[in-house]
């Protein structure tokens, strides 16, 4: 009967194991150099050395788990006191731990031949913050996803960046909103935080503020979009760019009794409001160019003294000076269009724009064929 019982145990036994077999899935995972299996079934994360470790423990913070079970099976080094060092290292000087984790505490008990971990972790981002978290490599993929919150009025990005360069985000911002007059309504202030610092890998989060809530910044744009929409359907029936210039300086002009002081969003201000500046009136000349596909710069420099903000556009194939605020001011009837020697009282940075440096009417006439001379005789004439 010993015998009888004996043999079932061990028959049980066997497929028990079998089945176990059967049933477990393992996942190799190795978000960092060390390597660990996780048990699916079991829910055990299985690590051999300490790189396994701390990545066994980088992979539950990424996953937003509150509890974790680590198997050390096999493993070269001191269990306990790897384990000390590896969950103060990923807590403190990971990217992700020192973003997202408050502490970690853990019970270890050996078993035989391998230690049973449990480990329970406390984070000060909520799972929400966490899956957030955009990775991206490198100096032009970080400004790429800066410039695309930007536009879309995003007040917080979060990056998991690889390949950092230590660079100026505030003067990134402020170059790309000053880029971007079409996209743009303000700019936004910049705070910026670097987890666990300001290093090659890190975690790069920013927080953007802007003038108004982000629903009314897009109200906003929309407004400026659709004012340019029909500005430019206003003038777009002239026949060349010179008389379409004109009659959009006139449609501005005649809109509103403007009162001339700065405000955060000058575009708006400008289009919308009545409120007028010469950074508001240069970057909406940019907006309508763009609507009209016209060439044009805006100018940043000085007029009497101050700050100044003004265009030069290409017209018919001539670049012109415009200042569209100052004309509004002075009552213009018409848009001046100067040359370089005429604005004496503005200072730029010459080699950074266009030259506008001759009008049509005073191109050489070319119209009549040169009268031919002894040495110019014979020229382009085909030898034989």
């Amino acid at each position: 009967m010993k015998r009888i019982l004996s043999l079932c145990l061990c028959i049980c036994l066997v497929l028990g194991i079998a089945s176990c077999s059967r049933q477990r899935d393992f996942l190799l995972i190795s978000p960092h150099e060390g390597q660990y299996v996780r048990e699916e079934n079991e829910g055990v994360i299985v690590v051999g050395s300490y790189d396994a470790m701390v990545s066994a423990l980088v992979y539950l913070v990424t996953n937003s788990e509150t509890k974790g079970q680590i198997r050390a099976s096999n493993y070269s080094g001191t269990v306990t006191e790897d384990l000390a060092n590896a969950v103060y290292n990923v807590a403190k000087r990971t990217p992700m731990g020192s973003y997202a984790v408050d502490y970690i505490t853990y019970d270890c008990i050996q078993v035989v031949s391998y230690y049973e971990i449990t480990v329970d972790i406390n984070y000060s981002k909520t799972p929400e913050e966490i899956s957030r978290i955009i990775t991206t490599r490198g100096q032009t993929a970080l400004l790429t996803r800066l410039g695309q919150a930007m536009e879309r009025y995003d007040p917080s990005l979060c990056l998991y960046v690889y390949s950092y360069e230590q660079t100026d985000l505030a003067e990134c911002v402020r170059n790309y909103y000053e880029t971007h007059p079409g996209t743009l309504q303000a700019l936004p202030e910049i705070q910026a935080a670097f987890y666990p610092n300001e290093q090659s890998e890190c975690i790069l989060e920013i927080r953007l503020r802007y003038p108004e809530e982000p629903e009314e910044m897009r109200r906003r744009q929309q407004s400026v979009r659709e004012e340019a929409e029909s500005a430019a359907e206003y003038v777009h029936f002239r026949d060349n760019q010179t008389e379409q210039m004109q009659l959009l300086y006139l449609y501005l002009s005649e809109r509103f009794e403007y009162e001339a002081r700065t405000t955060a969003m000058p575009v708006y201000s400008a289009l919308c409001e009545g409120i007028a500046s010469s950074t508001g009136f240069a970057r909406a000349m940019q907006i309508l160019c763009e609507e009209l596909e016209i060439e044009c710069h805006t100018v940043k420099g000085i007029y009497n003294g101050g700050d100044w903000s003004w265009n030069i556009v290409r017209l018919d194939g001539q670049y012109y000076h415009i200042d569209v605020m100052r004309d509004v001011i002075n009552d213009a009837g018409a848009l001046n269009l100067n040359l370089d020697s005429e604005m004496s009282a503005y200072s730029w940075e010459t080699s950074e724009y266009p030259a506008c440096a001759i009008r049509p009417d005073d191109w050489p006439d070319i119209s009549t064929e040169p009268e031919l001379t002894e040495t110019t005789r014979g020229i382009g004439m085909d030898l034989e």
